[in-house]
């Protein structure tokens, strides 16, 4: 889809207010953003992905207002203005959050501690979220599913398995948001993809669409396309990824012609 000029220079200063880091010095009024007919034209998944960026910056501005007003956080502040880190992947205000919840006596709070994971994972600085996790004392799944989604986001697939295999050798309980992430790693990584298959059998999550999908997935892009098919035609329920997969999958590996029954049925 092309973006007008106006698209384009709203989504570069977004870029730009980003890179550079000035997130704390930004003020934002109801007339101080361009919604003008132009953005509006990008279309609307262009202009919630926009939206959705300019109120994180929105929540960063008003954390720095808050500190400068002497206002003081606390462990529901926290989560929040961490999560709009993650979504701007402003990692250095994200380090100074993290600064402040220490100074103020947050740092053992499970949920701010599973929030600086996420905001460190999808920032891309895996050493210190997983640090982060390390110096919990109680670690749960979120927490290792946020890291575990970092490492396969960024190109970290492998680590991603050890991390997988960390959680089931310390019998963790995995949940439905656990195992795409390591089904992903599998397209790629050293893992048994049918080992993992199993153990999403076992502990009873392959009627969960999510998991469902993330398998049709993972075996047509590896080339078993009759494991593929398999998973597609037990699912009790199916959108339009578990078609586009398997249809995606087909032709990717030059099964043009099922891939056309499958899209025309």
């Amino acid at each position: 889809m092309d973006l007008n000029p106006m698209c384009m220079l709203s989504l570069a200063l977004l870029t730009c207010m980003q890179s550079a880091g000035t997130f704390q010095k930004l003020r934002f009024s109801s007339r101080g953003w361009p919604l003008t007919r132009e953005i509006m034209s990008c279309g609307l998944p262009w202009l919630l992905v926009m939206l959705k960026m300019v109120m994180a910056i929105r929540q960063l501005s008003f954390f720095s207002y808050m500190r400068a007003e002497g206002v003081e956080s606390n462990q529901f502040t926290f989560p929040s203005i961490l999560t709009a880190c993650s979504a701007v992947s402003a990692h250095c205000f994200g380090e100074q959050v993290h600064g402040c919840v220490v100074r103020n006596g947050f740092g053992c709070n499970v949920y701010v501690q599973s929030a600086l994971v996420d905001m460190y994972a999808k920032c891309g600085d895996l050493s210190s979220a997983k640090r982060v996790l390390e110096n919990m004392e109680d670690d749960d799944v979120v927490s290792w599913n946020s890291l575990i989604v970092g490492c396969v986001r960024h190109g970290f697939e492998e680590e991603g398995l050890l991390l997988f295999k960390k959680m089931h050798a310390r019998n963790m309980k995995i949940d439905d948001y656990t195992f795409p992430s390591v089904l992903n790693c599998c397209i790629v990584g050293s893992i048994d993809a049918k080992s993992v298959h199993c153990l999403v059998i076992k502990t009873g999550f392959e009627n969960y669409k999510l998991v469902s999908n993330a398998l049709v997935d993972m075996y047509a892009k590896t080339g078993n396309l009759n494991c593929a098919y398999a998973v597609f035609e037990k699912m009790l329920e199916k959108d339009v990824i578990s078609w586009t997969s398997l249809v995606t999958g087909y032709a990717q590996n030059g099964s043009h012609e099922e891939s056309l029954k499958i899209f025309v049925t």
